[in-house]
């Protein structure tokens, strides 16, 4: 995809999904945006007013064939979402109509815009940084209300303050750094090279924070994980389907049910959900070979948990045998052990209860309802912050700063010649611009953009 970066052409798309509605919204963004509206436009009433949704009569321009009845809402540059001179045609939702007023718009030399054209162009006007235009992706696309809320705030900027603050500390002890190669007589001294390292300090503390917001934020966005994992027949299609509310896995008494993986989604207090039913995982020289493939895929879904849900079935308890012991896991991911089938138990079992977190029984509701609450509890725990990073391409930006910044700090400690210190410090500081558009280039643009739908 090329973009265009010096926005010399007026684009346009529908705005809204495609197909039959009731509405349909035709955008059109660019200098010549006010010209082709008045050419296939026509008010009702007087003349059509920047801000206000105006009635009118929509026609072709060779023939000035009337096609429908409209509105038309118009912003003028720097003041629509753009930035540039703004049309919103809003007509009836058929999509021959669509059709239509999309080649007529052609015809007048409009050009069809990329995806996400209209929100690239709102950050190379400066109405927006490349923060705020993930944050707009996001809020389209998220599937749950934590997502949304999470969207809402970076939206409005959150994370771009966040940033302004470390670079802030950054370009002040790069100011420090060039101001002494200007005179190279004066030296740092240990007074100054103590508050240059704190500043840079306070700048790594940020990018830190950001790092971990951004794995957090992309789980949140996705989907949380949660794997259910324990031998066969320890309940785990059976509590599936309990906290689904339906019959999506099969159950059965025969061990082994479960072949390959399940996926289903649903929405626990606000969190998306991906929850993943496994095969039973056992070893031994009786493990057959599609089982042992399933056992396979089952300890890789660990390696992609968020939260696993560990069962260990109540009437055939392994303890401290049971397979989540043999896993290392090595990113210390939260896990919920539980004694599952619990209503079969007829004596206690007060030997194994220190191995567990819960004791569950999924046939009934209050003991599901506890389940969910713990469940929720944890996520509340990992989602301690109303922002959060969410795309890759922001994480790795900050991965690379961090690095910059760490090298400064080496440099800095080492005493090094200050043209290297200065050198780093102006790498975590482009490293800042790509990650706000302060900086742009196509490969950025691709990461960000590419994923956009068209309109928006």
């Amino acid at each position: 995809m090329s973009y265009d970066l010096n926005r010399s052409d007026t684009i346009c798309a529908l705005a809204t999904p495609p197909g039959r509605s009731a509405l349909a919204i035709v955008r059109v963004s660019g200098a010549n945006a006010y010209t082709y509206r008045d050419k296939l436009f026509t008010a009702h009433r007087g003349v059509v007013k920047d801000y206000v949704a105006t009635l009118g009569l929509l026609s072709t321009p060779d023939s000035g064939e009337h096609i429908d009845e409209c509105l038309v809402t118009s912003f003028p540059e720097g003041r629509s979402y753009t930035g540039e001179a703004l049309v919103e045609f809003s007509l009836h939702g058929n999509p021959n109509l669509v059709r239509i007023l999309v080649r007529d718009l052609q015809s007048l030399g409009c050009r069809s815009a990329e995806p996400g054209e209209f929100t690239m162009r709102s950050v190379l006007t400066g109405k927006r940084d490349l923060l705020k235009a993930q944050a707009v992706y996001d809020l389209i696309e998220a599937e749950s209300e934590r997502a949304l809320k999470v969207a809402a705030s970076n939206l409005h900027g959150q994370p771009t303050n966040s940033i302004a603050r470390a670079r802030k500390a950054v370009i002040s002890v790069l100011a420090e750094i060039e101001a002494r190669l200007d005179y190279p007589d004066e030296e740092l001294g240990d007074t100054l090279t103590q508050q240059l390292r704190e500043d840079l300090g306070k700048a790594q503390e940020v990018i830190e924070e950001l790092i971990a917001s951004a794995a957090w934020g992309g789980r949140l966005m996705s989907g949380i994980r949660v794997v259910l994992f324990g031998p066969p027949n320890a309940g785990k299609s059976t509590l599936m389907n309990a906290l689904l509310g339906e019959e999506r896995a099969i159950v059965h008494s025969s061990a082994g049910t479960t072949r390959d993986m399940l996926e289903a989604k649903f929405e626990l207090q606000g969190f998306s959900i991906t929850l993943v039913d496994v095969a039973g995982v056992r070893f031994g020289d009786d493990v057959h070979d599609i089982e042992a493939v399933g056992v396979e895929k089952a300890l890789a879904a660990l390696e992609r948990a968020d939260l696993i849900l560990a069962l260990d079935p109540s009437d055939k308890p392994m303890g401290a045998k049971h397979p989540i012991y043999d896993w290392p896991n090595p990113q210390g991911r939260r896990i919920l052990k539980i004694q599952s089938k619990a209503d079969l138990v007829t004596e206690p079992t007060r030997q194994l209860d220190t191995l567990y977190d819960f004791k569950l029984s999924a046939t009934d509701k209050n003991s599901l309802a506890e389940l969910r609450s713990k469940m929720s509890a944890i996520l509340e725990l990992e989602s301690n912050s109303s922002s959060a990073l969410t795309s890759a391409h922001q994480e790795q930006e900050l991965k690379h700063t961090q690095v910059a910044l760490e090298q400064a700090l080496q440099a800095l400690d080492s005493a090094m010649p200050l043209e290297i210190l200065s050198a780093e410090i102006r790498n975590a500081g482009y490293r800042f611009d790509r990650l706000t558009g302060d900086s742009l280039s196509e490969d950025v643009l691709n990461q960000v953009f590419t994923r956009f739908c068209l309109g928006k």
